[in-house]
């Protein structure tokens, strides 16, 4: 999805962006540069306070971040790369959009929830494996069993179907 600058937080307003208020680039800077040494001296406290705290927007700044790091570093396989569509399984297989791209040896895999109000109680987020119960993503042929959470930093690895939630 889009954002436009001064959306890196929350903005829940439904204004044109050309019109949008003055951005706060010092107060930016500061909570960009405190997810930064955060995330490089203990990652999992991090995320943990950001999803406690979620209403200071820090989470969207965080993956907006980190996604933007993998676009970056992997710039030919995000633009050139060969599309494969991925087929979810499972009771919540109709609240995901999934693809893959691969150019190379570089594959990446997005995995997007959608349709989430039907099951997803108030107040809880969409998060880990109990959240999406049997439901997992069929891999293409050639994909590799190991990978690496560009969100997260963490590497998991898949003998089967990729768990939804991971």
């Amino acid at each position: 999805p889009d954002f436009y600058q001064g959306t890196e937080f929350w903005d829940l307003s439904l204004v044109d962006p050309d019109n949008r208020r003055p951005v706060d680039f010092a107060h930016c800077r500061g909570m960009l540069a405190a997810i930064h040494a955060g995330f490089e001296t203990g990652r999992e406290s991090l995320i943990g306070d950001m999803l406690a705290s979620m209403e200071d927007g820090r989470v969207k700044m965080f993956l907006i971040w980190r996604a933007l790091s993998a676009r970056r570093r992997f710039a030919g396989l995000f633009s050139g790369g060969e599309y494969h569509p991925l087929w979810p399984l499972g009771r919540r297989r109709n609240s995901v959009v999934a693809f893959a791209r691969h150019i190379g040896p570089h594959w990446a895999v997005t995995v997007v929830p959608r349709l989430l109000l039907s099951w997803l109680k108030d107040g809880d987020l969409p998060l880990g494996l109990d959240s999406w119960a049997d439901t997992r993503v069929i891999p293409v042929h050639g994909m590799p069993s190991i990978w690496r959470d560009a969100i997260t930093g963490e590497e998991l690895v898949f003998e089967r179907n990729y768990p939804v939630g991971r």
